[in-house]
C-alpha cells in the first residue's frame, strides 16, 4: 500500500507540480474538490464494485505494520477454509486469499473500506447474503476479528478532506489483463461525488496501454459535469500529462442515472512502463444532482419476460445490488427492481454497452471466466449458471442494441 503523506503536504506538492505543468497561478481555483488517495475505490464492483482506486494511508490509530499483524495473527488463520474456492487458481476466480494474503485484500475493491461495515466480508459472505460457500458468520470467531480488524483499517483511514482543491481522479493501479476495471470518483474527491464511477478495459501491447471504452457512470441520484480531461501518469505523487491530449478540451455532462463514453472512446498511453500508476485530471468538474437523465428501455417487454428474472435472482440480492446501503447499491440500486421493473431497467441500460452486447459490463464482469475482473461475484466458479443467465438476458441486450437511437 502506498505511505500517505499528511494529506495539506500532499495537497501542497501536487499543486505544486500542476501549476507547473499547467502554469495555473498557484491562487488560481482549479474545479471542485480531489485528492490523492483516500479509501479504497468500489471495484468493478459493481462493479462496484473498486475496483482499482487507492487506498488511504493511516490517519490514525493502529500502525500499518499493526494492522497487517492483526489480520494475520486474528483474522487470516480463521479464514483457512475460504482456500479452496479463493486462493490462487480457486474455483470461484476470485482470488482474494492469494499470497501475500494482506495484500491481495487490501487491493480487493470493496473489501477494507471506510464505511467498514459496508465491507463485503461482511455482507456478501455472511448467511444472509448471497454466498453460497462457508461464510463468515458459521466459523468460530471469525465475524468478531473480521469485523474488529476492518474497524482499525478504517480507522486509521484519512477522513476525506472538506473542499480539497486538486480535481484528480487518481492516482490508481492499472490492471492490464483486460479486464473491466472501475474506479469510483468518492476516494479521491470526496462524499459529494459518491459512487460516480469511471470504467475502462485495460490491455498492454508492447509499451502501448490501451484504455479501452473508457466511460463515466452517474447514479441514481447524482451525476457530474466537467470540461476538459488530462489523462496522466505518476512517478509517486507526481503526475505528467501524457502527450497528444485528445480529450484536453472533452466536455460532457452526465445527469443522474446516465453513462456517457469518453469522446474518443480509447486512450493510448505510449511508452507505458507496467506498474505506472494513472490518473484522471479534470480542469473544471462539479457534482449534479436533479432530474434523471436515465434512458427508457425500448423494449421492456423482453425485459422482463427474459431478463428480470435471472437479474433479480442474482445480482438485485439484498447483500449486493438489491439493497441501497451496500457498497454496490451505491453504484447500481436495483432495490426496486421487483415493484418498477421500468425503472430497474433503466438503471441496468447504463451498464450496456449497446456496441457490443456480448461484452456489456454485466457479463464480462462476472464471467468465471474471466481473469482480472475484480466483482465479487462470478456465480461462484460456475461456468454453466453464468452461461444460463448469459442465455437468458443477451436477448433483450441485443434487442435494446437494435432499437432506434432515443
Amino acid at each position: 500500500m502506498r505511505t500517505s503523506k499528511p494529506i495539506m503536504t500532499r495537497l501542497a506538492l501536487l499543486l505544486t507540480s500542476l501549476t507547473a505543468a499547467f502554469a495555473i497561478p498557484a491562487t488560481t481555483s482549479i474545479g471542485c474538490t480531489g485528492t490523492i488517495g483516500g479509501a479504497t475505490g468500489e471495484g468493478a464492483g459493481s462493479g462496484a464494485g473498486t475496483g482499482v482506486g487507492g487506498n488511504g494511508g493511516a490517519g490514525g490509530g493502529i500502525s500499518e505494520e499493526g494492522l497487517r499483524e492483526m489480520f494475520e495473527t486474528t483474522v487470516e488463520p480463521k479464514m483457512l477454509v475460504c482456500d479452496a474456492c479463493h486462493m490462487e487458481g480457486g474455483s470461484s476466480g476470485y482470488e482474494f486469499m492469494k499470497k501475500p494474503v494482506y495484500d491481495t485484500v487490501k487491493s480487493k475493491g470493496g473489501l477494507v473500506i471506510k464505511d467498514y461495515e459496508k465491507s463485503r466480508f461482511l455482507t456478501h459472505s455472511v448467511s444472509t447474503g448471497p454466498h453460497t460457500g462457508t461464510n463468515i458468520d458459521t466459523i468460530d470467531g471469525l465475524p468478531e476479528a473480521m469485523t474488529a480488524w476492518l474497524k482499525a483499517e478504517a480507522d486509521a483511514m484519512e477522513e476525506p478532506v472538506p473542499n480539497p482543491e486538486i480535481p484528480l481522479v487518481g492516482p490508481f493501479d492499472v490492471r492490464t489483463s483486460g479486464a473491466l476495471s472501475s474506479v469510483r470518483f468518492d476516494p479521491y474527491l470526496g462524499a459529494s461525488y459518491e459512487g460516480i464511477s469511471i470504467v475502462f478495459q485495460a490491455s498492454l501491447s508492447g509499451d502501448a496501454l490501451t484504455l479501452a471504452n473508457v466511460r463515466v457512470h452517474g447514479t441514481q441520484e447524482l451525476g457530474v459535469q466537467w470540461k476538459g480531461v488530462k489523462v496522466q501518469t505518476f512517478a509517486g505523487d507526481t503526475g505528467t500529462n501524457i502527450p497528444g491530449g485528445l480529450h484536453d478540451n472533452f466536455a460532457v455532462t452526465v445527469l443522474p442515472g446516465e453513462a456517457k463514453d469518453f469522446d474518443p472512446a480509447n486512450v493510448v498511453i505510449n511508452g507505458y512502463e507496467e506498474g505506472t500508476k494513472i490518473g484522471f485530471f479534470f480542469t473544471d468538474i462539479l457534482p449534479l444532482d436533479g432530474a434523471s437523465g436515465a434512458t427508457d428501455c425500448a423494449d421492456l417487454t423482453t425485459f422482463t419476460t427474459g431478463a428480470q428474472g435471472p437479474i433479480q435472482m442474482n445480482c438485485a440480492t439484498a447483500a449486493c445490488h438489491g439493497n441501497s446501503n451496500t457498497s454496490a447499491g451505491d453504484v447500481m440500486d436495483l432495490s426496486d427492481l421487483a415493484a418498477d421493473a421500468a425503472a430497474g431497467c433503466r438503471v441496468i441500460r447504463a451498464r450496456l454497452l449497446l456496441s457490443d452486447p456480448p461484452n456489456s459490463q454485466i457479463f464480462i464482469n462476472s464471467d468465471p471466466a474471466a481473469q482480472g475482473a475484480t466483482h465479487p461475484f462470478k456465480f461462484n466458479g460456475d461456468a454453466a449458471a453464468f452461461d444460463a443467465f448469459r442465455t437468458a438476458v443477451l436477448p433483450w441486450v441485443q434487442a435494446e442494441a437494435a432499437a432506434p437511437a432515443p
